[in-house]
């Protein structure tokens, strides 16, 4: 997670359905006056004196306030959130979450593409209900185990669940609560920035994952930014993550320790950098939002609400609505003394994602029994009426998954070439075949690595990017594609490349392949035989995009060979923020053109896709490859970087851009091309005067 200062304001206004959070403070402003009526005149006097005196009150312990976080910030001993090892924290929390969902088949549909592309865990099974709520009360314990280099705080946790209350449809008011896991109470860890905002988790890799999901589901509601400064009023950007997502929020902080913020985007999974799917995309747009934080020196905050109203959208059809909030304060510390061992080797650090759903299982009825000369013919109308893959290789796919046994016959098509030369239409069967993700499916794609022609294996393996889990044997054929000698050097790599699409894909539906994956990669870098497996090692890290790789990939970027360096340096796009900038900073300084013009290209990248504003660091040496004699593909590249600090509020990058156009436009000769790349980059609308 990564934050930003700009000068951007927070966003006011009220939207249409803002009701939910201000109708409360409706009722009490007039259960107040109400009361008022029946005061008399020195019950008024009285009130009034007692107003005036709280307010003073009030007044003093503002200016005490402002004068302890002045003094935190003339310190400079690390950020808000940066706490002594043995410093003791606990909060009382209440979470809300209200689910309105129409369950149609589009809701089946959009659940199991969240579930896929988001790691959203929504807390609502699919049945019949339309509306589901949720209220949960639970205690958290903290303490401090360690301060890292950079401010930030590794924290031992304890959650103590309190109970839950459940409502279903109007006809049901409350309904059984379900059970918390047993092992809820489970010590897990938060590793915390030094700005207060959650940077991952920690559990136990041989712990209960169903108790570290809904760990992680409960705390990552208190999530946040605090200032970079506290000594001064400031406004700034930050991506955080939870269970919906990564989220960008923009904040408004105020010396007295009161921060205010309001969601503006979701992004994608916050379990992983980038995650490609063949479903259709779910979209999460924010219809209303409020943080509100008391900040306190020596702790992690005083009090704080999150709260988020979202509507979900499936192929750009609406089909519910998710609002959550988190309400936290300050409570007694409850004698949690945990004993953890960080470097015993047995911690998992990340976002564990959610319980994938059972694609196998998801067909209609109707294709049981069903021909497959039937289901070819309507399979070659598709194709001809110039219907997607996912259309014509779809249909095939639930008719492997109504139909199981039949997969051999769908493997014969391949093997006496009934299909060859129409490369759609293979593309349609191996679509199926990766997708449908039946035992049989993989049992098919597995004898295809093993024993078939080349352009099958070649299929087969972009084909096991869309298997949820993915076995042993398949990710040990993928790693003998790589080396063998029989293969073209571009087919070896295409083995390797999907080797890495593997792992990620697999991040989501299961960790342990998606593991063992990034293991073979993480082995081929760490010992490559060649040069060629270098690039092949690198080019799959890339398709994995996991931070686990990055100091591995990390390590190329000083390779003699400007290739490996380039290669290197572009397989961090997927990373995360914290994992790539820091090395993309680095690449920067290369002598190579192409090696700094691939490092801003993929900083941009992951700005764009993460949502997140590049760093400071980046932003000033794009800023050198503007200069008049850089190439022009450096200098576009730049003019990208700067574009996506931009438009989150980077008041220097706007500045940059900026004096480059007004550079292009008082100059003799206008570069038309230069003032294009300008425009892309630059927020705003343009119009041409001639």
């Amino acid at each position: 997670m990564t934050a930003a200062n700009s000068s951007t304001p927070t966003p006011n206004g009220t939207s249409p359905r803002r009701r939910w959070r201000l109708a409360s403070a409706g009722v009490l402003a007039l259960s107040l006056v109400g009361g008022l009526t029946a005061l008399d005149a020195q019950g008024s006097k009285d009130a009034a004196d007692d107003e005036d005196a709280a307010d003073a009150l009030a007044a003093q312990r503002s200016a005490a306030k402002r004068q302890a976080f002045a003094k935190l910030a003339k310190d400079g001993a690390g950020g808000l959130c940066t706490f002594e090892p043995g410093t003791q924290m606990a909060y009382d929390v209440v979470t809300h979450t209200h689910v309105e969902i129409d369950f149609g088949q589009m809701a089946a549909d959009a659940q199991d593409a969240m579930a896929q592309q988001q790691g959203a865990q929504m807390q609502v099974a699919r049945d019949e209900a339309k509306i589901h709520d949720v209220e949960r009360s639970w205690h958290l314990d903290l303490v401090a185990l360690a301060t890292e280099d950079d401010g930030a705080t590794v924290l031992a946790a304890r959650i103590q669940d309190r109970g839950m209350k459940v409502s279903v449809g109007e006809d049901e008011p409350e309904s059984a609560a379900p059970e918390a896991s047993a092992n809820i109470d489970d010590t897990f860890l938060i590793r915390l920035d030094s700005r207060c905002s959650i940077r991952e988790f920690g559990w136990r890799t041989e712990g209960d994952l169903d108790a570290t999901r809904q760990q992680q589901l409960m705390a990552a509601g208190l999530a946040f930014w605090a200032p970079r400064s506290t000594a001064e009023e400031s406004t700034y950007t930050g991506v955080s993550f939870d269970a919906t997502g990564r989220y960008e929020a923009a904040y408004a902080f105020e010396t007295d320790g009161t921060l205010t913020g309001e969601v503006h985007s979701f992004g994608q999974n916050p379990g992983a950098a980038s995650v490609r799917s063949s479903f259709a995309p779910v979209a999460m747009t924010v219809v209303d939002s409020t943080i509100e934080a008391q900040l306190q020196p020596g702790q992690w905050f005083e009090r704080l609400v999150n709260a988020r109203d979202l509507e979900l959208r499936f192929g750009g059809e609406p089909f519910g609505a998710h609002l959550r909030s988190t309400k936290a304060e300050r409570a007694d510390f409850e004698g949690f003394a945990p004993t953890v061992e960080l470097d015993d080797g047995g911690w998992s650090w990340g976002l564990v994602p959610a319980e994938a759903p059972d694609q196998s299982q998801r067909f209609d009825p109707d294709l049981v029994g069903r021909e497959l000369d039937d289901v070819l013919a309507n399979f070659r109308d598709m194709l001809e009426g110039g219907e997607g893959v996912g259309s014509y290789g779809g249909l095939l796919r639930d008719w492997l998954r109504a139909n199981p046994e039949q997969t051999p016959a769908v493997l014969a098509l391949l093997e006496d070439g009934s299909f060859e030369g129409q490369s759609h239409a293979r593309a349609g069967i191996f679509f199926a075949l990766g997708s449908a993700n039946t035992e049989a499916a993989k049992d098919g794609l597995t004898a295809l690595l093993r024993e078939s022609s080349v352009a099958n294996q070649i299929g087969a393996a972009h084909a096991l990017s869309m298997v949820d889990s993915p076995r042993t044997e398949m990710l040990a054929l993928l790693a003998e594609g790589s080396r063998d000698e029989a293969l073209h050097p571009m087919e070896r790599g295409t083995m390797g490349l999907a080797l890495g699409a593997v792992a990620q894909h697999a991040e989501l539906t299961d960790p342990e392949a998606a593991a063992e994956a990034r293991g073979i990669i993480g082995g081929w870098l760490d010992a490559p035989a060649d040069d060629e497996q270098i690039q092949v090692a690198l080019a799959a890290a890339g398709n994995a995009g996991h931070d686990e790789l990055g100091a591995a990939v990390g390590r190329y970027l000083d390779h003699e060979d400007t290739k490996v360096r380039t290669t290197a340096t572009k397989a961090m796009r997927q990373m995360s923020p914290e994992e790539a900038f820091p090395r993309l900073e680095a690449a920067m300084g290369d002598e190579q053109r192409v090696v700094r013009q691939t490092a801003l290209e993929t900083a941009a990248a992951v700005a764009r896709t993460q949502g997140t504003a590049p760093s400071e660091a980046l932003v000033e040496l794009a800023a050198g490859s503007l200069a008049p004699d850089a190439h022009q593909a450096e200098r576009h590249a730049a003019m990208a970087l700067l574009g996506e600090a931009a438009k989150r509020g980077d008041a220097d990058a706007r500045g940059l851009l900026d004096d480059e156009l007004r550079s292009q436009l008082d100059g003799e000769a206008i570069d038309a091309k230069a003032i294009a790349a300008i425009g892309r980059n630059m927020p705003g609308r343009w119009r041409a005067n001639n």
